[in-house]
């Protein structure tokens, strides 16, 4: 083994009659001071909460860092690949829960840096159930021809790029200046899920789902915004015009990135997770039944995959 430092390396070819040649000399320098980088990155699986139960299409994220740097992050779905290798952060990515059975699952994340070190992450425990028996009420992947199965109460919405998106904004800067509703009204209990998200440069952008809609002056909605505010972070109800706030939610989001969202409606309690974490449980029975919708007072909002069960 070759002492850290300068060293020189020469070649000396030989032939058959015994004629040699030495080549010129080429300067090193051996540096294996330390072991090279022997540190492994640390990581931890942030989404979803441990014990969560999960269906239909949720986030899977993971944290990770290390003294040189991450260069991918595995997750992995009781130790088999899930998905492919990410090596941007932040390290996330779709999990379609259908393609796993009913029942517990482990999901582990293991984190690389360029030296070939490895750390696999405590296991987080979920259940997956899809197979509840429910009936389908709503199931949308959002094509053009879907525009047709809302009413645009204010705001001028479309589908694009496979989303529905409010295309125009209306005049005027309420939280809910523009809403867009499902045609048929959805009574008795039931679970709402959708993807969405905020599009564009970072600030203060939102998206608004909206549920038990009464009219323009009567029904619930669920804000999910880039800043805290007390009109556009939480669970609100809206009646005869004037706003409550039901529950806050204390994280935010951040934009050009997909949220599963999942609201229950089971009697007088109204569940909201976003990525199989639970944003809030509240009972109120102002209204019972009514239209599901979206709403925002910005053209930076995009949702898909509505799916509505009982």
């Amino acid at each position: 083994m070759a002492a850290n430092g300068s060293h020189s390396i020469t070649a000396v070819a030989r032939d058959a009659a015994g004629n040699t040649t030495t080549s010129s000399a080429v300067s090193v320098t051996v540096s294996n001071s330390g072991g090279g980088d022997t540190t492994a990155p640390t990581v931890s699986v942030t989404a979803p909460s441990g014990g969560a139960t999960v269906s239909g299409t949720v986030a899977v994220s993971a944290t990770a860092s290390d003294n040189v740097g991450v260069v991918g992050v595995q997750f992995k779905l009781d130790g088999t690949n899930l998905g492919a290798e990410d090596t941007v952060s932040p390290y996330t990515l779709n999990w379609d829960t259908t393609t796993a059975a009913d029942g517990s699952h482990s999901i582990t994340a293991v984190a690389r840096d360029a030296a070939g070190n490895t750390t696999t992450s405590s296991a987080v425990s979920v259940t997956v159930s899809n197979s509840s028996g429910g009936t389908t009420l709503v199931s949308i992947g959002f094509t053009s021809t879907d525009e047709s199965l809302f009413t645009e109460v204010s705001g001028d919405w479309n589908v694009a790029n496979a989303r529905y998106q409010l295309k125009t904004a209306a005049s005027g800067s309420a939280p809910n200046n523009n809403i867009s509703v499902y045609n048929t009204a959805i009574s008795g209990d039931y679970t709402l899920t959708v993807l969405g998200r905020v599009k564009g440069t970072p600030g203060a952008e939102h998206f608004g789902v909206i549920f038990n809609y009464q009219d323009a002056n009567n029904y619930y909605y669920v804000n999910f915004s880039e800043t805290n505010t007390a009109t556009t972070n939480g669970l609100f109800k809206v009646s005869s015009g004037s706003q409550t706030q039901l529950a806050d939610f204390s994280s935010t989001i951040v934009d050009d990135t997909n949220y599963t969202i999942k609201i229950e409606r089971i009697g007088s309690t109204i569940n909201v997770y976003r990525d199989s974490t639970l944003q809030a449980s509240v009972s109120d029975s102002s209204f019972t039944g009514g239209q599901i919708g979206f709403g925002g007072n910005q053209v930076l909002m995009a949702f898909d995959d509505l799916l509505v069960t009982n």
